[in-house]
């Protein structure tokens, strides 16, 4: 393989890896958020190069409905750029950092959700970057 190919070859793998990786952590942010409405676990919301706004209203679902629908990124993710999973319901903070708003004990999602999920992003990129560059040929 010439070095051309092999470079094209390359850069599709890391950028599928990445693309791969930022979906895969949106989903596990939306699992394991604790729901009662399901509005903040439906507003984990992906965006390049700028943090998006995007947010259910108030009155997306009555207490206790746990609704979850998860918009895609509606365009290719790519290595290029940076990436940002976000949450701009006014309560995320409280909710991802207060065990009291974590789901508490008992609960599936436990009181450090949200910390288990962002310490394991290095760990978790590399793993999708080995998966994706050993299908290289």
């Amino acid at each position: 393989m010439n070095l051309t190919k092999f470079a094209k070859k390359f850069e599709a793998a890391v950028d599928q890896a990445v693309s791969d990786h930022i979906q895969l952590t949106q989903g596990k942010l939306i699992k394991f958020n604790p729901k009662d409405t399901g509005r903040m676990a439906s507003s984990w919301v992906i965006g390049h190069k700028v943090v998006n706004p995007q947010t259910r209203p108030k009155d997306w679902a009555p207490p206790g409905a746990k609704k979850v629908q998860v918009d895609q990124y509606p365009n290719k993710i790519t290595a290029s750029g940076n990436w940002y999973i976000s949450n701009s319901v006014p309560y995320s903070v409280k909710v991802a950092y207060d065990p009291r708003y974590a789901g508490g004990p008992g609960s599936v999602s436990g009181p450090n959700w949200y910390t288990a999920i962002v310490t394991q992003q290095q760990a978790d990129l590399q793993r999708q970057l080995v998966k994706q560059l050993r299908t290289i040929t």
